[in-house]
């Protein structure tokens, strides 16, 4: 049950940590070897949960990077329309 627990508290850092800046596997991989997960498991375990994050990570990027576009072509018509 303590490692459990152990793997829930990770987990919810790591997820803090890699929204914010990334790297937390550096974190989460020991801790998936300190619970006896044989390195293959514990590697595919963090890859799966890293995955997901980097996902939903270029869901928001592209996002933002749409609506800078936009912003730049209006930015270019108003500089066309008022050049002089």
């Amino acid at each position: 049950m303590l490692e459990y627990s152990l793997v829930l508290l990770v987990g919810f850092i790591v997820g803090t940590i890699n929204g914010m800046a990334g790297g937390a596997s550096l974190l989460s991989f020991p801790v998936l070897l300190a619970i006896g997960m044989n390195p293959v498991s514990a590697t595919v375990t963090n890859s799966l949960g890293v995955s997901r994050q980097i996902f939903l990570l270029g869901s928001q990027i592209s996002k933002q990077v749409g609506k800078f576009f936009i912003n730049i072509k209006r930015l270019f018509s108003w500089l066309l329309v008022f050049r002089h």
